[in-house]
Order: C-alpha cells, then sequence, then structure tokens
C-alpha cells in the first residue's frame, strides 16, 4: 500500500524537511504541475473524466496517455457523475446507460490500462448532481458490467450519508468495496454553508477511516494500493486550504490509521 498527497508547495516543502515521506504526489494533468511534482518525487495523474459527461469530444485522451506514461499512472479514474442540467429525464436508466456509453469509449482510450470508478458527492435537491449518483447498487452495477475497479472517496460518503441520514459507517459497507484499488481520504467541514471535503481531519473522519482500515486489515475487504490525502493544492480552490502545520498532521494521522510505521 502506498500513500500519497495532493501536489502542492506545502507537500514539496513538508517532504523537503523530511516531516512527511509520500510515495506519490496526486496531480490533477495539468504539465506543469506534473512537471513540478515530478522535478519533487514520484507522482501519479488524477483524471477528469466524467461519465456523466454527454459526450467525450472535449478530452484530450491524447495528454491523458502522455501524462499517465510520463508518470506511471497505474490506472485511470473516472468519476461517477450525474449532474442535473445534462439530463432530461435523469433517472436511473438514462444515467445508467449514458454511464454504459462514456465506459466503452474510455476502456478503448485507456488501452488496457486498468479503470477505477470513484463515488461522488450528493448533497440533496439543491445539489447539481442527481440522487442516483448516491446508489450503491448502480454504481456496483457500472463497475461489475465493465470490469472496473473502485476507488472509495471517504469524504464523498460521508458527505452523502449525511445527506440521506444514513450512517456513514454503514453506508461505505454498501459501497461496492469489494473492488477497492484506490481511496481518498480528506476532512468534511462547512464550507459557505454546504458540507465540503478537502478539509482538515475532524474525529468523525478519522474514526470513519479507520472503519474502513479495520475491514482492511481483518480481510474484509481488498487492500487498496494507495491511498491519497485529498487537503492542500494549487490555485484559489486550494490556497485557503493548504496549511502546512495541517497537512503534516493529517499526513501522518493517516499513516498511523492504516498502521505504517517509519
Amino acid at each position: 500500500m502506498k500513500f500519497a498527497v495532493n501536489w502542492s508547495p506545502s507537500a514539496r516543502s513538508l517532504a523537503a524537511e523530511g516531516r512527511i515521506r509520500p510515495d506519490l504526489y496526486k496531480c490533477h494533468t495539468n504539465p506543469d504541475w506534473v512537471a513540478e511534482a515530478l522535478a519533487a518525487g514520484p507522482a501519479y495523474c488524477h483524471l477528469p473524466l466524467d461519465l456523466g459527461a454527454p459526450d467525450l469530444a472535449a478530452v484530450d485522451f491524447g495528454l491523458m496517455r502522455e501524462l499517465s506514461d510520463r508518470t506511471g499512472t497505474p490506472w485511470w479514474n473516472v468519476h461517477l457523475n450525474a449532474e442535473r442540467r445534462l439530463f432530461d429525464r435523469g433517472d436511473e436508466e438514462e444515467i445508467f446507460e449514458r454511464w454504459q456509453r462514456n465506459s466503452e469509449r474510455i476502456a478503448r482510450e485507456a488501452g488496457g490500462r486498468q479503470i477505477v470508478g470513484e463515488n461522488v458527492v450528493y448533497r440533496g435537491e439543491d445539489d447539481p448532481w442527481l440522487e442516483p449518483v448516491s446508489d450503491p447498487v448502480l454504481l456496483r452495477n457500472l463497475l461489475e458490467e465493465f470490469s472496473f475497479g473502485f476507488l472509495l472517496d471517504t469524504a464523498h460518503a460521508m458527505i452523502t450519508a449525511r445527506t440521506l441520514r444514513e450512517d456513514p459507517h454503514e453506508f461505505v459497507e454498501w459501497l461496492p468495496v469489494e473492488r477497492l484499488v484506490e481511496m481518498h481520504v480528506s476532512g468534511v467541514d462547512l464550507v459557505r454553508g454546504r458540507l465540503g471535503d478537502s478539509m482538515p481531519l475532524t474525529p468523525d473522519d478519522e474514526d470513519l477511516i479507520r472503519r474502513c482500515s479495520h475491514h482492511i486489515q481483518a480481510g474484509a475487504w481488498p487492500k487498496p494500493k494507495l491511498v491519497a490525502l485529498e487537503y492542500g493544492g494549487i490555485g484559489p480552490i486550494f490556497d485557503w486550504r493548504s496549511d502546512p502545520e495541517t497537512l503534516e498532521r493529517d499526513f501522518l494521522t493517516v499513516e498511523r490509521l492504516f498502521g505504517r510505521t517509519r
């Protein structure tokens, strides 16, 4: 199991000082950011592939392949999204058919690379995303049909469970964790009046991550190949949540929760 952290100046500085030792930096598909991250250490790319998109004409698959090869990214990820404004009916049948169509195209473009599907956030009727994205059965059916792995985002699961008034610990067990390949972990907190992720870890977040780690160590779930802390980053979305002290504390906490010792 490898441990990653979002690429950021804070992560680079902490690693240079020996205060954290990530195995990989997690990067978006920005060639400049990827180059900067690779200059500091091994990196991998998290791709902006959206299964709910009306079509994939705007996707630069050539760039995806180039950056994946440059970084040695071991698989491609897809987001099981369904944005309300992009669907006519917005029911499970319409969403699943689009997921299938886009999965077929992405699988061709991936050229034999493994593909993993990530659970996304559902925040209710006022949210841009449609409720079926929160349905574990729909997610499982898609992953099984295309032999995709699963990318479990614990913060996404926490927000969705709270929206649905479900126990987050039970909700993650309903997800297709039997196909687990990668995990993203971060904190959940109120941001401008609604729950947001990529925040500092809270005791509730740590409890959920600990529960996941327990299932993995007990052999009930497969051991993920990669666990990434999604705190910190680049640009206005992340500048205000890239505090070095918080990043160091949370990265070391994640290592400890998964039993990693230095």
